[in-house]
């Protein structure tokens, strides 16, 4: 996570915000349905297919804005499916990791480290709160990197940041505390697909970078394999980092190309000792992260993939050009002209009638790149916004006898611009984002993704929020901590429950395997749950019937016979019935708003028919998944509307998704609908057989809640930088994880959960 987002994202990120209307699913949804969903949800069908959904019938922003709400609200509703579970058994003693063998909640996990001493009583810091920036203190920190130039506003996290523009050099700053640095802005917004690199003389760089512009904190560096980024870590007087729950470490993050640095992203902490208090052992640590325990701990996992190769297209200087892009523009901060930027290049010319406060609308431009002591520009001699949208497409790049082409699986073959000298054709698995105008694609970036289709990473978390700091001198009972019981083999899982007429959702997945092959699975969501289950897979003859029943209610009678290798409840269907088969999805155009319904807060779609309806999730259920408005933005929303369903005294919709009713300029958007089109997914990953954990590293560093996202609920509190006992190391799968335990001993804390922030 970027301590500061960059203009452009920024921008984006304020739009995406306006179109998804605060999205907030609940927490114990969002959980429970990431846990299951994890590994399922990944880019779809090898080709083009993976976005033909999406991609090819919206402009980028807007696409963006819809995979939000698709992620946060659609895919998450469809079907949740268990991760797979690890397999058992004894590991092969020829494969057998080095290390101490431990049991960790039924997995094997494998101390390879030392555990390192460390004092009885260790040092407790307070926080100094960050200064927000002011014209005067960004000037001042300005000198410090040796720039002058133009000063002008951007967004930030909670309010505007300033930016100041000196050639290709940008400086983004937040606080004193936080701020980015871009020795050459235009290479680190490469669109879409900036690539880092990992430099042979990293160490030396940094080094060099500080000097050269007066930093003297100490630190030491760090490679991260899960963010793919170099940190300088600033040391506390202990020589320990500090953490927190999404970065290795406060200090710098340097990101690389094969140019060598093009961002360094500052998070410098301000505090003082408050005293020295007791803590844990490493041993006693690491007994409390065996212990299956969600108290003191906290657990996060990212697979770590390797980036594709990447072309971005070269224009000519100073030589007549039609380009597509994004137009942004920032006011000045002086009283000076605005900011007016085209895919991070500065924007000069025909550009006074570009409106204040653009905010990333894609366009389409004539005029020359120019470039003048190397600082790059764009001269405008026209512009207009592009009507057609920033597209992409997956396939299989060729070359013919009429010039390049790229073979996609839903859209054919396309004709490509030309090609740089020494691109490697054919390319199998090739992911391209352009403008296709009048039948030749006018490609931006290539990547390839060397024969596998799909973007790598991902992870997941566990743990709760540490305790609250105790300094009172008086000890407080801390609650007992939770056990969580030793799995169940799933051949003994509890089998035999019967179906009688149970109502429910159905969701039709096509899963997809690389040799071409596919199978359809069919998940019932239950209404209510019975006993401990809430969705079971279905088995039986005649499901084939059910294709066009995707998301619709569905009643089934059965028996559970058995789990699958995924941990989900199998039901051997004996019959079924769809309650309303000829029940079709629409699009509703109005407003979102809340009032008080049965004692609770029921968010409310009023339609420009003046029809109002309480919205539900694409289940059935009220408040999972919702959207949040103030009914000041005009939206439409793709429903079903269930015969005679009410709730909270209002009829009710099932929302799949939501977005604005017009774009950033006013210009009516008509939203597709998908909902009764079938989950492509790749096929689940195999149970990993003899999975296990190794730690690699045991240390003693600093912990604090990342504070820029504190609540209002915790304001007031008094942030402590207190010691935590990290464990990192490498799953079987080849994952990177980390545990943190918090090390103050019990009479330091106190049972109330600190601020948090789930990892990831």
């Amino acid at each position: 996570m970027n301590p500061e987002l960059n203009p452009q994202d920024a921008e984006l990120a304020k739009l995406l915000e306006r179109s998804a209307q605060a999205i907030q699913p609940s927490s114990a949804f969002v959980a429970e349905l990431e846990d299951k969903l994890n590994n399922s949800h990944q880019p779809q069908r090898g080709g083009s297919s993976a976005w033909k959904n999406i991609f090819p019938t919206l402009g980028w922003a807007v696409s963006l804005a819809v995979l939000a709400l698709g992620l946060n609200w659609t895919i998450k509703t469809f079907v949740p499916l268990a991760t797979p579970q690890p397999a058992s058994g004894a590991i092969p003693t020829e494969a057998l990791p080095q290390g101490i063998p431990y049991d960790f909640n039924g997995t094997p996990l494998y101390l390879n480290a030392p555990l390192p001493a460390a004092q009885a009583d260790m040092p407790i810091y307070s926080i100094r709160a960050e200064q927000l920036a002011t014209e005067e203190s960004v000037r001042a920190l300005t000198a410090q990197f040796h720039m002058q130039g133009q000063l002008y506003k951007t967004p930030g996290f909670t309010q505007d940041d300033f930016l100041l523009v000196d050639g290709n050099r940008r400086l983004q700053v937040r606080s004193d505390q936080y701020f980015t640095y871009y020795p050459d802005y235009p290479r680190w917004q490469k669109p879409l697909t900036f690539v880092e690199s990992k430099a042979p003389d990293a160490e030396a760089q940094i080094a060099a970078f500080f000097s050269e512009n007066g930093f003297n904190f100490p630190y030491s560096v760090e490679y991260s394999e899960a963010f793919g980024s170099y940190f300088a870590n600033a040391l506390n007087p202990d020589s320990a980092i500090i953490v927190n729950e999404s970065i290795p470490s406060y200090g710098a993050r340097f990101h690389f190309d094969e140019l060598g640095i093009v961002a360094v992203e500052f998070s410098l902490l301000s505090f003082e000792s408050v005293g020295t208090y007791g803590i844990l052992s490493a041993e006693q640590a690491l007994q409390i992260a065996l212990s299956a325990s969600s108290q003191r701990m906290q657990m996060s996992s990212t697979s770590v993939s390797i980036a594709p190769q990447v072309w971005h297209r070269e224009y000519p200087f100073d030589e007549a050009i039609t380009y597509w892009g994004y137009v942004t523009s920032l006011p000045s901060a002086e009283g000076a002209e605005q900011l007016v930027t085209i895919d991070g290049y500065t924007a000069t010319g025909n550009i006074s009638d570009v409106p204040a406060n653009t905010q990333f609308v894609f366009v389409q431009v004539t005029g020359q790149f120019h470039t003048e002591n190397g600082v790059r520009t764009f001269a405008v001699d026209s512009w207009s916004v592009y009507d057609g949208y920033d597209d992409s497409l997956g396939g299989r790049i060729e070359l013919t006898a009429a010039g390049p082409q790229i073979s996609t699986e839903d859209r054919g073959d396309i004709p490509l611009a030309p090609l740089p000298t020494g691109f490697p054709i054919p390319m199998e698995n090739a992911y391209i984002t352009g403008v296709n105008v009048d039948g030749i694609f006018e490609w931006k970036t290539i990547q390839d993704f060397g024969g596998k289709f799909g973007f790598g990473g991902g992870g997941g978390s566990g743990g709760s929020p540490f305790f609250l700091v105790n300094l009172s001198g008086t000890p407080v009972a801390l609650p007992t901590p939770q056990i969580f019981p030793t799995p169940i083999p799933l051949d003994q899982m509890p089998t035999g429950q019967i179906f009688e007429d149970v109502s429910g959702t159905l969701s039709v997945n096509i899963r997809f395997s690389e040799d071409g092959t596919e199978r359809t699975e069919y998940v019932f969501i239950l209404d209510s749950n019975l006993g401990d289950i809430s969705y079971v897979a279905l088995e039986g003859a005649g499901l084939e019937e059910l294709l066009a029943q995707h998301n619709r209610p569905l009643k089934v009678w059965g028996t559970v016979t058995h789990y699958d290798q995924y941990g989900n409840a199998v039901l051997l269907v004996e019959r079924y019935e769809v309650p309303y088969p000829n029940l079709q999805a629409q699009i509703l155009h109005g407003k979102i708003t809340a009032a008080e319904g049965d004692g609770e807060v029921v968010q409310l779609f009023i339609t420009n028919d003046g029809i109002t309806y309480a919205m539900l999730g694409s289940t059935g259920v009220a408040g999972e998944g919702g959207v949040k408005g103030d009914g000041s933005a005009e939206m439409q929303v793709e429903v079903l509307i269930i015969p005679g369903e009410t709730y909270a005294g209002y009829p009710a919709i099932r929302v799949f998704v939501s977005a604005l009713a017009f774009d950033g300029q006013g210009n009516p958007f008509e939203m597709g609908m998908s909902s009764s089109e079938p989950n492509v997914f790749p096929e689940i990953p195999a149970a990993p057989e003899n999975f296990y954990y190794v730690i690699e590293k045991v240390e003693l560093v600093y912990y604090i809640a990342d504070q820029r996202y504190i609540s209002a609920d915790a304001e007031g509190l008094q942030p402590y930088i207190q010691p935590v006992w990290r464990f990192t190391g490498h799953t079987s799968d080849g994952s990177v994880f980390i545990i943190l335990v918090q090390a103050l001993q019990e009479n330091f804390l106190q049972p109330d959960p600190a601020f948090y922030i789930q990892p990831g």
